[in-house]
């Protein structure tokens, strides 16, 4: 066995495509909850959907848009969203 190199592979790292979909839930997962977050402060004031679009500067079909599924929340819309509705980010 003199001279010879055994390649040996770590087998706890994950592979790259397993990566990604645990990263997709991770992302889908926050975003679920921020809107969850949103959508609990809007409940809990006497605002509309018009009033709050109102105040954050945008048409309510935006309002609508990021409380969807289909919607990309930043963090700047979320934190705007949540300051009309007088929570802390």
């Amino acid at each position: 066995m003199a001279g010879r190199i055994i390649e040996v592979k770590n087998v706890s790292e994950p592979k790259p495509k397993f990566k990604v979909r645990q990263m997709k839930v991770l992302e889908e997962s926050a975003f679920a909850r921020a809107q969850a977050i949103i959508q609990e402060a809007i409940d809990q004031t006497d605002l509309s959907m018009a009033e709050v679009s109102r105040e954050m500067g945008r048409n309510r079909s935006f309002v609508t848009r990021m409380l969807s599924s289909d919607h990309n929340l930043t963090i700047k819309t979320m934190t705007r969203a949540l300051a009309v509705l007088s929570r802390t980010p």
